[in-house]
């Protein structure tokens, strides 16, 4: 049995025989590292337990299931995989203060499995297709999928928060490469939050919340607060976001010379200047974006940051650990040679067109 609450590094279930783990009824199973449902069951014992894991989850392909809930609630990026066992009934949950929870698989709940996105991020990922009850995005939530899974849902979508599907990646007039669907017609979508759908095909929807669809499909049996837009004009854009941030060392000094690579709907790179700043501006602030710093002899942490640019600015700070070992001159790299070359010819750091 487990107590009411309890804190682990890492957590691994592997009872075989199907045998099960029973949770207290009302107990929470937290895991700071990852956590790893190799086989047999987690049950509750009349009451509703909850495996909450903060860093990587993924379920085995003997895994049995069960009753109890999956939370992710990890401060840094996480990943989900199942490799074909059986996921547990209870509800799943993202409540994040920051960061993304990608699917590295599908995720295949029941009919009557609620999905809740209550903060930070769902990202399906390349392929990750999602079969589930009623999905609730909270206002602090996003639901985004740039790849070719599917949605399945049944009970209704609300959304307070932020939807952003884009069949095929970032752009518009791509493949209809998303489907979202139910089995039945009347799927209910409600919620005062964004609804920005692209390149998507959508059949058996309905509900109060207005949404338009931009290069898309009408699959059938939509509601009227469904309309379909052809073409892609009229999509809401915006290009004057920025993106910055620090990076300093474990005693707060700053990183200069560190690269920073943008990617997403824009790709860019540019450098720390002597405060270990960087700064993008004009960023799309309709996209979706992975922030990541590199520089000789330093490791960093978070080693990533993924967000959606939502408002005007977004701030992606890091740690940087000097390495202890295996030095290399920095000047070897080209970006830190570029800015050296700035600096003693030009007295000045470079810019990001020059960079």
């Amino acid at each position: 049995m487990v107590p009411a609450s309890f804190t682990l590094s890492n957590i691994t279930v592997n009872k075989t025989g199907g045998n099960a783990l029973f949770f207290n009824s009302t107990s929470t199973l937290v895991a700071t590292g990852t956590v790893t449902l190799t086989d047999g069951f987690i049950n509750n014992n009349g009451g509703n337990g909850t495996i909450n894991g903060q860093a990587a989850v993924s379920i085995g392909s003997t895994f049995d299931g069960g009753t109890a809930a999956i939370a992710f609630s990890g401060s840094a990026d996480q990943t989900f995989v199942n490799n074909g066992g059986s996921n547990p009934t209870g509800t799943f949950t993202i409540n994040k203060p920051n960061g993304t929870v990608t699917l590295l698989s599908n995720l295949i709940l029941g009919s009557t499995q609620a999905l809740n996105i209550t903060s930070g991020n769902l990202h399906q990922g390349n392929s990750g297709s999602i079969v589930c009850g009623a999905v609730t995005v909270g206002t602090n939530g996003m639901w985004l999928n740039f790849g070719t899974g599917d949605i399945t849902t049944s009970g209704g979508v609300v959304n307070n928060g932020i939807i952003k599907f884009n069949g095929g990646g970032s752009a518009c007039g791509d493949a209809d490469d998303i489907s979202i669907t139910s089995p039945v017609p009347g799927n209910a979508w409600s919620g005062s939050g964004t609804f920005a759908l692209i390149d998507v095909t959508v059949s058996n929807q309905a509900g109060t919340a207005p949404i338009t669809v931009f290069s898309g499909t009408d699959g059938g049996s939509n509601g009227v607060n469904w309309t379909f837009n052809p073409s892609c004009i009229g999509i809401p854009t915006a290009s004057g976001g920025v993106v910055t941030g620090r990076i300093v060392d474990q005693s707060g000094n700053p990183v200069e010379g560190a690269v920073v690579r943008l990617q997403g709907t824009q790709n860019r790179k540019f450098i720390t200047d002597a405060n270990g700043v960087y700064r993008f501006d004009n960023v799309e602030t309709n996209g979706f974006y992975t922030v990541t710093p590199a520089r000789a002899n330093y490791s960093f942490n978070p080693s990533a940051r993924s967000f959606s640019q939502l408002g005007e600015t977004t701030e992606a700070a890091f740690g940087a650990t000097l390495a202890g070992s295996n030095f290399v001159n920095p000047l070897d790299t080209p970006e830190y040679f570029v800015r050296q070359h700035y600096l003693d010819f030009l007295g000045r750091e470079p810019d990001e067109a020059g960079f």
